[in-house]
C-alpha cells in the first residue's frame, strides 16, 4: 500500500504564529496550546524565551530558536521540542508549556547587522581555525569560505602534535625553578648527534681550512663540526659570510644558507643555498682527555637522532 503524506497544513487545533516584524517581539500565551511557529528569514535570528511570573523579559529564559531560515531548534536550558514534519511548509509545532514557571512567552526577531569583512573572515578563521591574528585575517578577507577551506585543504599538512611537543617540550637554556639541566658528563646526559640547532638560526656561518685538507664550521668562534670539503656545497648564488636560514634538528637534514649582505640577512628564495646537515665529526681528538670515559647508546635516532 501506498505510504501514508505527509500534510503540510496546520491541523484545526493548532494555531499557525506568524513571526514578528523585521527586529520586534510578541507575547504568546503559556496556555499549553500548539502552535506553528514560522521559519526565520536568511539574516534573520527567532527566538522563543519563557517569561516567568512577576519576571521580566531581560530575564527570560531560551526555549528554541531559528536563524536564517532554518528549522526551529532546542535551545538551552528549556530544549522545547519542535516538530518541523507536520505542518513543514509554514513553519514547526511546538507545545508552549503552561505551569507555574510559566507567565507567558516572547517570540523575538533579531536582525543582526551585516558583518565587515573583517568581522566576517574572523568569525570563518574562529571556526576553522585555532584564531585569528591580524595577518590571517588579512588574508581571509579576500576569499569566500569555500575559497579560503579549498587553500587549506591545498596546504601540506602539519601536525598538531609536532606543534604541540615543541611548545611543551621546548629546549630548556636556563636552570627554572622547577627544572634544571644535567651536567653534559653526567650519566644519562643526551647529546646530539647533529652539529646545528634551531638557535643557529640568524648565526654567521665560518670555515676554516684544517691541516688534514677538512674544512671547520664554526659558529661564533666555536667549532661545530668538520666535514670534507666535497661535502660542503652551496647554490652559487650565496658567497661567504654564510648566514644559517634554517635548521632542521637530524642529520642529513636540509640547511638553508644565505649571505650576510652587511647586517642585513638575505635568506630569500632567489638567495638560499642547501647543506646536508651534518654529524658532529672531529678528526683530531687530542682534546678527548679532558673527558670522562663514556659508553654512548642509542635512543631511536630515526625519531631522536641523539645518544644518552
Amino acid at each position: 500500500s501506498a505510504a501514508p503524506s505527509v500534510s503540510s497544513q496546520p491541523t484545526p487545533s493548532i494555531t499557525l504564529v506568524p513571526k514578528p516584524p523585521s527586529g520586534q517581539s510578541v507575547a504568546l500565551a503559556a496556555d499549553g496550546s500548539e502552535v506553528v511557529l514560522e521559519r526565520s528569514s536568511p539574516g534573520e535570528v527567532l527566538t522563543l524565551q519563557r517569561v516567568s511570573p512577576g519576571g521580566t523579559v531581560s530575564g527570560a529564559v531560551p526555549a528554541g530558536r531559528s536563524y536564517d531560515g532554518r528549522d526551529w531548534e532546542a535551545a538551552p536550558p528549556l530544549h522545547f521540542l519542535f516538530d518541523c514534519v507536520t505542518a513543514s511548509a509554514q513553519g514547526c509545532v511546538v507545545t508552549l508549556e503552561s505551569g507555574v514557571d510559566a507567565d507567558h512567552y516572547i517570540l523575538k526577531s533579531t536582525v543582526p547587522p551585516a558583518l565587515t569583512p573583517e568581522q566576517d573572515a574572523a568569525r570563518l578563521l574562529t571556526q576553522g581555525t585555532f584564531g585569528p591574528t591580524s595577518a590571517t585575517v588579512d588574508e581571509a578577507k579576500v576569499l569566500s569560505a569555500e575559497q579560503w577551506v579549498q587553500q587549506q585543504m591545498n596546504l601540506p599538512v602539519t601536525s598538531h602534535r609536532e606543534h604541540y611537543r615543541r611548545q611543551t617540550a621546548a629546549r630548556l637554556k636556563h636552570d627554572s625553578a622547577l627544572f634544571g639541566r644535567a651536567d653534559p658528563c653526567a650519566t644519562g646526559s643526551r647529546w646530539n648527534r647533529h652539529a646545528f640547532t634551531e638557535d643557529d638560526v640568524g648565526k654567521v656561518l665560518s670555515t676554516r681550512s684544517l691541516g688534514n685538507g677538512n674544512l671547520a664550521l664554526t659558529i661564533d668562534g666555536h667549532d661545530r663540526t668538520e666535514v670534507d670539503p666535497v661535502d660542503f656545497v652551496v647554490s652559487p648564488s650565496v658567497s661567504a659570510p654564510y648566514v644559517i636560514c634554517f635548521v632542521p634538528e637530524y642529520v642529513g637534514g636540509s640547511i638553508s644558507i644565505g649571505y650576510d649582505g652587511g647586517g642585513d640577512m638575505k635568506c630569500d628564495a632567489m638567495n638560499v643555498g642547501a647543506l646536508s646537515h651534518p654529524p658532529v665529526h672531529f678528526s683530531d681528538l687530542t682534546f678527548a682527555g679532558r673527558f670522562p670515559d663514556a659508553v654512548l647508546e642509542e635512543l631511536i635516532p630515526e625519531v631522536l637522532d641523539t645518544k644518552v
